[in-house]
């Protein structure tokens, strides 16, 4: 079986209960820290501007965008979120990688919302979404 064969059977086969408890707390904050960054996001002006296209183009509401009424379709919603979360650039950065919370925790909420995931979900799809990048 060759890398990635590994990588994806980890993937499909890890659920929360196998997560270790330092890194389900770990992404609860890091989830917690997106957000709050989403919300200092929502109140700049890119953040209007970008939520007023998205609303112009239409969709179905299935997601919410963070510190708003405003509901989207989910790849709308992730997309604005994802803006918001970054936009002030007090998101994480992990190692060199990157910010991959700003991309992560925006499309597994917006993606959780659609399908009325769970938190253990949510979290769950974050750390593997983690463990995919990081890999």
């Amino acid at each position: 079986m060759g890398e990635t064969e590994i990588l994806a059977d980890y993937i499909a086969k890890t659920r929360y209960e196998d997560l270790p408890p330092d890194v389900i707390n770990h992404t609860k904050k890091s989830i917690s820290d997106t957000i709050a960054c989403g919300l200092g996001g929502r109140k700049t002006l890119e953040g209007d501007i970008l939520i007023s296209i998205m609303k112009e183009m239409g969709g179905k509401p299935e997601a919410t965008v963070i510190g708003d009424e405003t509901r989207l379709s989910f790849m709308q919603a992730a997309q604005v979120n994802r803006v918001l979360t970054h936009v002030l650039d007090y998101d994480e950065t992990y190692s060199r990688l990157g910010h991959m919370s700003t991309v992560l925790v925006p499309v597994a909420l917006a993606i959780g919302e659609r399908i009325n995931a769970s938190g253990r979900d949510i979290i769950n799809a974050i750390v593997l979404g983690y463990e995919v990048i990081i890999r």
